[in-house]
Order: C-alpha cells, then sequence, then structure tokens
C-alpha cells in the first residue's frame, strides 16, 4: 500500500507497483496474459494516459452471482483495473483512519469474522437493550455519483486524482447519475466512504449504545424501544434525504437485544451463535475441497455445537 501524500503517483514507477499489486492477487487468465505479453509499452501508456489526462475507462464484462442474494457483477478491463488499484492504494490511507472503529467490511484487520465476535459482544454488553437491525436497499445501485464525488472533494485536494475518480465512477451508471460497480475494488473504499456520512449520523447524533456496520448491514443499540424506533425513523429519513438510499423492509426490524437475531449470515444470541439455515443449506451446495478448510473454520468458530458435529466433510480416498 502506498504511504498518505498530497498527490497520486501517476508516473511510471506509481503504475508499475500499481501493476504489481494488482498482479499478486489474480490467477492467470486469458486478459492478464495478453495485457502481460506487451506490458512495458501498455504500462507506459496507461502512465501517459495518466498524466496528460486522456484517461478514458473502458467498458465492462458482466455475471451473475447467486449467493443469498443474486448480484451483477461487473468486470473491467485489466488496464482499467490497475488503474482501479491505483486509485485505492491512494484513498485507503487518506480515508480508512476516518471511518468509525465498528465498521468491519474491507478493511484490514477487519473482516465478516471479527464483526460476527463484535456483535455478540455488543449483544451481551447491552443484553437489556433494543436492537434496529437494518439493511440498504440494492446500495450499490443507489450510491448518487452527484453526492459521492461532493464527499470525496472534501477530503481529497489532488485535482488529478479526482478527475480518474470522476471518470471512473461515469464508467457504471445504473441509471443517469447513480451505481459504483460491485466488481471494483475502487468500490469498496467508496462504500465504506458514502455510508461514513451515515456512520457519523448514527455515532454522533443518535448515540446509541453500540453500532455495529458490515458493508450495507447494522445494528444499533437503545436503551429502550421507544428510543429504537426514534432512532430508526430519523435513520430512515437522513439515509433517504441526504445520501438517496432506502433500508430493505424485510429487514427493518427493532427487537430487543436478549431474544437474539438474525445478521450476516448467523443467528446471535447472548449465549452462542448459530449458523442460519439457508446459509448452512448454502455451504453444503458449495463444498469442495477448495473452500472445505475456509467453512470449517467459520462452523469452529460460529456454528453450534450441533453444527460442528454435522459439518459434511470431504474425505479423499
Amino acid at each position: 500500500m502506498t504511504s498518505n501524500s498530497e498527490s497520486i503517483n501517476c508516473s511510471l514507477s506509481g503504475i508499475y507497483k500499481s501493476w504489481y499489486a494488482f498482479r499478486a492477487q489474480k490467477q492467470a487468465s486469458r486478459s492478464i496474459i495478453t495485457f502481460e505479453y506487451n506490458l512495458e509499452n501498455n504500462l507506459d501508456q496507461l502512465a501517459n494516459d495518466l498524466q496528460s489526462k486522456h484517461y478514458r475507462h473502458g467498458g465492462y464484462a458482466y455475471r451473475v452471482v447467486s449467493d443469498s442474494k443474486t448480484r451483477h457483477i461487473a468486470i473491467a478491463d485489466v488496464r482499467d483495473r490497475v488503474v482501479h488499484r491505483l486509485l485505492y492504494d491512494y484513498f485507503v490511507p487518506l480515508m480508512d483512519h476516518r471511518f468509525d472503529y465498528d465498521v468491519w467490511s474491507c478493511r484490514e484487520g477487519k473482516g465478516l469474522e471479527a464483526a460476527i465476535k463484535r456483535s455478540r459482544t455488543l449483544l451481551n454488553r447491552y443484553s437489556d437493550a433494543w436492537v434496529w437491525r437494518g439493511d440498504v436497499s440494492k446500495f450499490f445501485d443507489s450510491v448518487s455519483h452527484e453526492k459521492l464525488m461532493q464527499i470525496m472533494s472534501r477530503y481529497v485536494k489532488d485535482a488529478n486524482s479526482i478527475a480518474i475518480l470522476q471518470e471512473v465512477i461515469n464508467s457504471y451508471k445504473t441509471s443517469p447519475s447513480t451505481g459504483i460497480a460491485i466488481g471494483n475494488l475502487t468500490s469498496q473504499i467508496l462504500s465504506n466512504v458514502y455510508l461514513n456520512e451515515f456512520d457519523r449520523f448514527a455515532r454522533h447524533r443518535i448515540k446509541p449504545l453500540g453500532y455495529l456496520r458490515y458493508g450495507d448491514d447494522f445494528i444499533l443499540l437503545l436503551p429502550t424501544q421507544m428510543l429504537a424506533f426514534q432512532a430508526q425513523a430519523v435513520s430512515i429519513d437522513f439515509l433517504d434525504t441526504e445520501l438517496s438510499l432506502n433500508i430493505h423492509a424485510r429487514n427493518n426490524i427493532v427487537i430487543p437485544a436478549r431474544s437474539g437475531l438474525h445478521f450476516l449470515g448467523i443467528n446471535l444470541f447472548t449465549a452462542g451463535t448459530s449458523i442460519q439455515a439457508r446459509t448452512w443449506r448454502r455451504m453444503e451446495r458449495r463444498l469442495d475441497i477448495t473452500n472445505q478448510a475456509s467453512y470449517q473454520g467459520l462452523v469452529n468458530k460460529v456454528g453450534s455445537v450441533k453444527q460442528k458435529r454435522e459439518f459434511p466433510w470431504i474425505r479423499l480416498s
């Protein structure tokens, strides 16, 4: 990751660093091999385009992923993904320290398992509280380009990085002025930047006993049911008027903390955790030798005693 500096590094050496950072995390594919075949010329041209402000983002290839919900993944060309890496490594040191401690998605040292553990800690600590659990409906499709650029302009003073970011944001639209691509690396940091506005509102205006967000899923813990409903109402209004976001109706729930809740694919209780039935079924469908260790780790950490016993091991002959 690059150090935090005033201007983005669009030199040829900076582009090479972004290429190697991108390449280190990717398996060889036809598009990557093709790009590597003429690597020096490709990176030199990219550096020239970025420095001269002639860079234009290309189109996307699309594929559908069906997980807990159907997602449309947009995959940029290799050349553009190098630029995404350049922006990501510039923005993370600039923005990450500004985020709330209890934002657990797409951050170094955080992650899903840690978010689940922290959620249970909050439920135990405030077992007499009431919980508002919510998530944003079609978050990535709903992000306002104008609002996102306004937010980023508060923190990013380098004109060249703003121009490149504007080009990347404008490359993907679900309407004339909304949407960021789920498949873009930059979308990870930009989603946290956008929802940081809500994090700050929740933490400093509502002042809950506890707050946690993972992606666009979140919980707030309030002392009473009335205060939980009040927090729900003012937050929904804030998300709508300030960020043009809507809460998913099915997951817009206020319940006592001691009754437990379904959150992040897990049943969370003050006494323990278990994996939700639909998450368990999805694991069983997808289980193979390449992901067995990861699924076993999740079951060991958050599964119930029964689930640990019934985990469907793949045994090699």
